[in-house]
């Protein structure tokens, strides 16, 4: 039997944030409330120690989803996803730095989610 995993999603998008939660219940996983500040998922992140998060590289507050995982690292080795509706090329470097299991883009294809998810269940079996 496979383990449920924890998911925390941080997404500015409502819609979005309810898709993809809405996708990964779906596959017997637990989702935790979406967030939508970088703040929220800094600290959420470390109370919660989630399987993945999936993190919009834009957030509300004063970090983004890009400073958010950045300091995250710093401390806690969990796997994430960047979703992202921007094609600007500092970001975009910025995310492929970081190393995330993949970038999605806006609008969500659930395809790359279902990609993700086998990222994820091959890195949780490899570790």
């Amino acid at each position: 039997m496979k383990e449920q995993k924890t998911i925390l999603i941080a997404e500015v998008d409502t819609i979005i944030g309810s898709e993809v939660k809405k996708y990964f219940e779906r596959h017997g996983h637990y989702v935790y409330s979406i967030l939508n500040t970088g703040e929220d998922l800094l600290e959420q992140a470390k109370v919660l120690q989630p399987s993945l998060i999936i993190t919009d590289t834009r957030l509300n507050g004063h970090i983004d989803g890009i400073e958010a995982i950045s300091r995250l690292e710093q401390e806690l080795t969990i796997p994430y996803i960047f979703i992202t509706a921007f094609d600007d090329d500092i970001r975009l470097i910025k995310s492929y730095y970081l190393q995330p299991l993949c970038l999605i883009r806006k609008p969500i294809n659930l395809r790359n989610l279902s990609v993700s998810l086998d990222k994820l269940n091959t890195n949780l079996e490899m570790a």
